[in-house]
């Protein structure tokens, strides 16, 4: 996994979505912005992987 995470270019990914949505990531902020996106894509995986089972049916809305 961490090969994969490793592999992804996020300085330029940093760059481009932070033009992209008009919020330049200031340099000095740089380093932790990419540790997040890093620890983000390690938490997400495994939930991403797990499989629903077709028949499910989603938790009913809460209304107070």
């Amino acid at each position: 996994m961490t090969n994969e995470i490793d592999s992804v270019d996020w300085d330029g990914y940093v760059e481009m979505m932070g033009a992209m949505i008009g919020l330049p990531i200031a340099a000095p902020h740089r380093e932790a912005t990419v540790a997040q996106l890093k620890l983000n894509v390690a938490i997400a995986k495994p939930l991403l992987a797990f499989e629903i089972p077709e028949g499910t049916n989603p938790a009913p809305v809460f209304k107070p």
